[in-house]
Order: structure tokens, then C-alpha cells, then sequence
């Protein structure tokens, strides 16, 4: 299902996705930025805690309340390991991830 919501002038459209979908995608936001901190050189990011935070709290922005930090640290987790086995040069994921997860990486900022 499409629901569409407006503000003020602007239409913003979301899709309806399943609870599994949404804990994949901020799992993966919060696996790509573990692994900017660990293999980018990026020591600017916080703890990988504050990160699973701040990745339920987009959740909850998006209106999807139902997942836990707990669930979604395990979830990332998984999606950290994998990152790490994959063969696309570390190079190219910084380059990615920097590019990819500049907003939600703006966010840690402003909490």
C-alpha cells in the first residue's frame, strides 16, 4: 500500500514495507556506518551503541516503533560480517558508505 502524506506544500510519498524490511534497512545504515568507523578511518563516528540508537530513532522518525535496539545490534551485526567478507575493495565501500550514509551520519551530529 501508498500513503501519501502533505505538508505544507510538499507531497512526500511512502511505501508500507514489512517490519523485516524496515529492520534490514536501518540495520544496514547502521552496519555501513560501524564500517566507515572501523575500516574508513573515520574516528569521528560515535560507539557502535549510539549508532544502533540513532538508527531506531530514524525507525521511529518513519513511524516504525516496533524494533528494539537489541534486535536491530544483532541484525547489524550480522550485516557487519558480511560487509567485512565482501570482495569489493575497501576503497569503493568508503567511497560508498561516505557518500550513501552522509545524511543519517549528519544526524548523529545533531543529537
Amino acid at each position: 500500500p501508498l500513503t501519501v502524506y502533505s505538508k505544507k506544500s510538499s507531497i512526500i510519498l511512502f511505501l508500507a514495507i514489512s517490519r523485516q524490511a524496515q529492520l534490514e534497512q536501518l540495520s544496514s545504515v547502521a552496519a555501513g556506518t560501524r564500517y566507515l568507523k572501523n575500516k574508513c578511518n573515520r574516528s569521528d563516528l560515535p560507539a557502535d551503541e549510539t549508532i544502533y540508537r540513532a538508527a531506531v530513532n530514524v525507525g521511529k522518525a518513519r513511524g516504525w516503533g516496533n524494533i528494539d535496539v537489541a534486535t536491530l545490534s544483532q541484525n547489524s551485526d550480522r550485516l557487519y560480517q558480511q560487509l567485512l567478507q565482501d570482495s569489493t575493495p575497501e576503497a569503493t565501500q568508503c567511497s560508498q558508505f561516505n557518500r550513501q550514509l552522509a545524511p543519517f551520519i549528519a544526524s548523529l551530529r545533531s543529537d
